[in-house]
């Protein structure tokens, strides 16, 4: 097996196996879940299914959106998605089974494909207009039918939309305490591997990202945001100190499943857990006598404090400068211009490329409907729609994990149906834990969401339209359809690694001003100032993190225009040297400095130096490789 080859057969099992965990609260997925079972079991009750299973679908859709805005911001979002996706129902119903459906999905996969680029809210609300007017296009009803499923559709969705507004306030606040959480326990992961992993400390430092785009957009009351504000620096600090304790130290099993404890213990007293019991008081003492043993107790014990605050509201009264990391480009607090929209439309924009994509692909997809004795038609379009991306690397990787997820469901349903039987409380219970799964992992773990999503459309489908043929038509037209993305994706390809080399270019210089300034300062020949080492730890942790998807994707890519290895050794001999730096900023930032440490730890430090000049040089050599485009297969 090539170098490419073995690389590329880790990124996969990675892909598969470390996805990110879910953002969704267990309150939020509740509620979402009730109401779309409510609507359906409200058919069963009374025998009209064909209407409420609309509602259902309708409340699905709203079901899959998550946010943490303010209330005005949330309100816009959901009438625009409501409006919206009303209105493409009606008219993709009213032209479906004809070939004026074919221009008219092609039209809505453009605006969707050029504007969802542009933020969270057009992505959200194009993803919902285009879906469920592919979904309805293959239901063809007489403009007054279609006008009244549509607005059937409207009455679950804003049933969905109104409790969601009702239960905002709170709901926003246990969704800003679960990213904090979140990015506790993945200090968690970090400290049960062996030795210091940079895949599992760049799921940290992805954490805090999300944490201050949560921040960021939420907006909360000055009195609330300074309790999360301060846990939050207090992760960030913790994330410091324990990066330097494996560096240094380099801690055996028992002091690994000591921390690892007191990290757990922390971030459940943040985390929405079904059963939730009062926050207990953590104690936390030093594994040992080295001092960046005692940093690593002092942190945890600060971020003990500060996650108690939050859910006590009783102040942290310290005077400590806050560790926030820079918020992310992408997150803006006010809403997108409908003029960056408009423009964003003009087809020489940069933007309209994946709108042609995303136009061609689903105009083939719907018009193999028309042609192909498909029933429940909708199934071959709608993968299309949540499978082509807007690079190869990541439509290849969604195709796969949506095909594993849609697998599932087909084979695992239809087999709990059989075993149960097709009772009205089986169908029920069913629905309930699918939606709740697909509300809970759909911007986490997307296998697992798509298993609970496909496994609840099913359902609602069967409920409509009983079919013996649905589950296989199922999974033949979610493998179709992820061909044509595929296919779609690959005649007009977007290669991630075209932008390899002003994102390599950006890890080296930030790495090589950090290092250098760390070397400085620990000589006593240059000026150490925290703020300066702290914009060097801010610009090489984001040019590491730019570089990551990069060199990830480029393994996918057919005829990548970089070397993938040579970029994914730049990136890991990057994280590796980011990794060591931090311990020794760490110490630089003690309050005696270097001088501060143990003979024991002094060497400890000293021979880091040794190891960061072996990783240095490895990183320069990746970097020459990468300038000299060498191709080792």
């Amino acid at each position: 097996m090539t170098e490419r080859g073995w690389l590329l057969r880790d990124q996969v099992l990675r892909v598969i196996g470390e996805s990110p965990a879910p953002p969704a609260t267990w309150v939020s997925v509740v509620r979402r879940t009730v109401i779309v079972v409510g609507f359906f079991v409200a058919g069963l009750v009374h025998g009209n299914l064909s209407t409420t299973v609309l509602c259902a679908f309708g409340a699905l859709q709203l079901a899959l959106i998550e946010a943490a805005v303010t209330r005005t911001a949330l309100v816009r979002l959901l009438l625009g998605t409501v409006i919206a996706s009303v209105l493409s129902v009606w008219v993709a119903m009213c032209v479906g089974g004809t070939w004026w459906v074919v221009p008219l999905i092609a039209a809505l996969a453009y605006v969707f494909g050029c504007t969802s680029q542009r933020g969270a809210a057009p992505a959200t609300i194009g993803t919902s207009a285009l879906a469920l007017a592919v979904i309805f296009a293959g239901m063809p009803r007489p403009p007054e039918q279609a006008l009244q499923a549509a607005g059937w559709l409207a009455v679950g969705a804003l049933t969905q939309a109104v409790a969601w507004v009702i239960a905002w306030k709170y709901e926003r606040r246990v969704f800003a305490r679960r990213a904090v959480a979140l990015k506790i326990l993945s200090l968690d992961h970090l400290v049960r591997k062996p030795s210091l992993d940079t895949r599992a400390l760049s799921a940290t430092h992805d954490a805090s990202d999300t944490v201050s785009a949560v921040l960021a957009t939420a907006c909360f009351p000055a009195d609330e945001e300074q309790y999360l504000r301060r846990v939050h620096s207090d992760a960030v600090a913790t994330t410091r100190a324990l990066t330097a304790w494996m560096v240094l130290r380099s801690p055996g099993d028992g002091d690994r499943i000591h921390v690892s404890l007191m990290l757990r213990r922390i971030g459940r007293m943040l985390d929405d857990q079904l059963l939730r019991k009062r926050p207990r008081s953590v104690d936390i003492v030093a594994t040992d006598e080295w001092v960046s043993s005692r940093e690593v107790a002092r942190s945890l014990t600060d971020l003990a404090a500060s996650a108690s605050g939050v859910m006590t509201k009783q102040p942290v009264s310290d005077s400590r400068p806050l560790l926030l990391p820079a918020r992310p480009p992408a997150v803006v607090r006010g809403g997108v211009k409908v003029v960056e929209l408009v423009v964003s439309l003009n087809p020489r924009s940069v933007a309209a490329r994946h709108g042609f994509r995303m136009a061609i692909g689903l105009a083939l997809a719907e018009a193999l409907t028309l042609v192909l004795p498909f029933a429940h038609s909708f199934w071959l379009p709608l993968s299309v729609v949540f499978t082509l991306k807007a690079d190869w690397s990541f439509t290849v990787v969604r195709g796969l994990n949506r095909i594993i997820g849609n697998l599932a469901a087909v084979i695992v349903l239809p087999a709990l149906l059989m075993a149960f039987g097709y009772s009205s409380p089986t169908l029920a219970l069913a629905l309930a834990v699918l939606t709740a799964v697909a509300c809970r992992y759909f911007f986490g773990n997307y296998v697992v969401a798509s298993f609970g999503l496909a496994g609840s459309v099913l359902i609602l489908d069967y409920t409509l339209d009983p079919s013996d043929s649905l589950f296989v038509t199922r999974i033949a037209a979610t493998a179709l359809g992820s061909l044509i993305a595929a296919l779609v994706a690959l005649a007009f390809p977007a290669w991630v690694s075209s932008r390899a080399a002003q994102q390599v270019a950006d890890v080296a210089q930030s790495l090589q001003t950090w290092s250098t300034d760390v070397t400085l300062a620990i000589e006593g020949s240059g000026d150490s100032d925290r703020d300066r080492l702290e914009e060097d730890i801010e610009q090489s942790r984001l040019a590491l993190a730019a570089l990551e998807p990069t060199a990830g994707g480029a393994l996918f890519e057919p005829r990548p225009q970089a070397d993938p290895v040579a970029l994914m050794l730049i990136y890991e001999s990057g994280a590796r040297l980011a990794a060591g730096l931090t311990a020794l900023t760490s110490c630089i930032a003690l309050p005696g400095g270097v001088g501060s440490l143990r003979d024991s730890e002094f060497a400890a430090l000293t021979n880091e130096l040794v190891q960061l000049e072996r990783t240095r040089a490895d990183h320069n050599a990746a970097l020459s490789r990468f300038a000299a485009g060498q191709n080792v297969d």
